[in-house]
């Protein structure tokens, strides 16, 4: 009987097969970090002068989650949190392949401008963590986002 020799490149193969499909299977959901946002004011009332600071960042400083589009104020609550340390945890849960969509919105300092983007359809779960020792525009600071398909 003749046995066959470990194939170490078959091996790496495989291994990068299945990290592959993990990561796959973990879409890559997240709000940029910052935006540009050019503003402009539309009445300046009597006696007063605009002018723009651009030293005021627009850091990331919210995350809601939307049963449709979010101009339509769908806004999803999370359906449970976790407070660990300095930590804030919420996850979210969605029924995957809704025709009406689950949609992320990013809110950022210093603006009214938002971000949205609609998630993949197969999206079941979605957890935000939050660090609650720093904030941004008043709210704990974002750290991660991290989304789930389902299985």
């Amino acid at each position: 009987m003749r046995m066959k020799r470990f194939n170490p490149a078959a091996l790496l193969l495989a291994i990068a097969f299945l990290v592959g499909a993990a990561l796959a299977a973990e879409p890559q959901i997240s709000c940029p970090a910052s935006i540009t946002v050019q503003q402009a004011i539309a009445n300046t009332p009597p006696g007063w002068q605009a002018s723009q600071n651009r030293n005021i960042p627009t850091s990331l400083a919210t995350v809601s989650f939307f049963d449709g589009p979010p101009s339509e104020e769908a806004d999803l609550v999370y359906e449970h949190e976790s407070r660990p340390g300095k930590e804030r945890t919420a996850v979210w849960r969605f029924i995957p392949g809704s025709k009406r969509g689950i949609w992320l919105q990013c809110g950022y300092a210093a603006t009214t401008v938002v971000l949205a983007q609609r998630l993949p359809g197969d999206v079941s779960e979605c957890t935000v963590s939050y660090k609650t020792d720093v904030f941004i525009a008043g709210m704990p600071e974002v750290t991660a986002i991290r989304c789930r398909a389902q299985r």
